[in-house]
């Protein structure tokens, strides 16, 4: 296994040289580069005078094959099903975000991918229970320049369904994780979040509070837009309970918020 590095002012490629991409020895050490230049992330960039620029770094990490290069999404393919190098995934994923939000910064693979979404998708359509990290890698990124991830969300809806998790990664589109197409994501599964809220009422309180956290910490300390709140209510069926909800949360939003913007 061979590492050559590229670089820019804003910009490092790592071009990880591999012949072997099916055993699990290579997989585990290739595994384990992925933890160590994403563990390593300022050192690395202060070594090659690489900078962040306007909240902005990218950071690939690209795998090379005899065939060719391979995209995270397949690497990270071979990494599902084994306990081994799901955790490592894991960590790797953690890496990312945890330095996303130490730098406030976004992350990426490429103009298209943010590093290490494929690998957090790709666990999350294997168990549910990666969901939660998913959001995290979302929370972190830049959504105003989403291209797969609306995608990959509607992938994780066909596969598992609406549930807790599902349902509180819609409510984060909604915030936080809204993106360019988050409120029309949502808005195309509200039958089905009516439908299962019939059943789980405890879940549409979950969603109507995750979704109010997420959007005021995303607008907290500038004007909130209120109509991602309409958004959320849309899911209360009865008019006065709405009407009631939505005057809670404008007053609430009156504590926090200097100016709203109700257009």
């Amino acid at each position: 296994m061979k590492t050559t590095i590229k670089t820019s002012h804003s910009e490092i490629i790592f071009n990880i040289e591999v012949d072997d991409f099916n055993s699990f020895e290579s997989l585990n050490a290739l595994a384990d580069v992925y933890l160590d230049l994403t563990h390593q992330i300022d050192e690395n960039l202060s070594k090659h005078n690489v900078k962040v620029e306007y909240g902005t770094l990218t950071y690939s990490i690209d795998v090379i094959t005899p065939e060719g290069l391979v995209d995270e999404e397949t690497v990270f393919s071979k990494f599902v099903g084994n306990s081994t190098l799901e955790a490592k995934a894991v960590n790797f994923i953690s890496n990312a975000n945890m330095w996303c939000r130490a730098n406030e910064a976004n992350i990426w693979q490429d103009d298209e991918n943010p590093l290490a979404e494929n690998a957090a998708y790709l666990l999350c359509l294997h168990d549910l229970k990666y969901i939660p990290l998913y959001i995290e890698l979302l929370l972190q990124n830049d959504l105003d320049h989403e291209v797969y991830q609306n995608d990959h969300i509607a992938a994780l809806i066909e596969k598992h369904g609406i549930c807790r998790n599902i349902v509180t990664l819609l409510a984060h589109r909604v915030g936080g994780a809204c993106g360019q197409w988050g409120m029309d994501q949502v808005g195309q599964y509200q039958d089905q979040l009516l439908e299962y809220f019939e059943e789980h009422s405890e879940h549409r309180s979950l969603f109507l509070a995750t979704g109010v956290k997420s959007v005021f910490d995303q607008y907290m300390g500038y004007q909130l837009w209120f109509e991602p709140i309409r958004v959320l209510a849309n899911v209360i069926q009865d008019e006065k309970e709405r009407a009631d909800w939505l005057n809670e949360q404008q007053e609430h939003a009156e504590v926090h918020f200097g100016s709203i913007d109700f257009d």
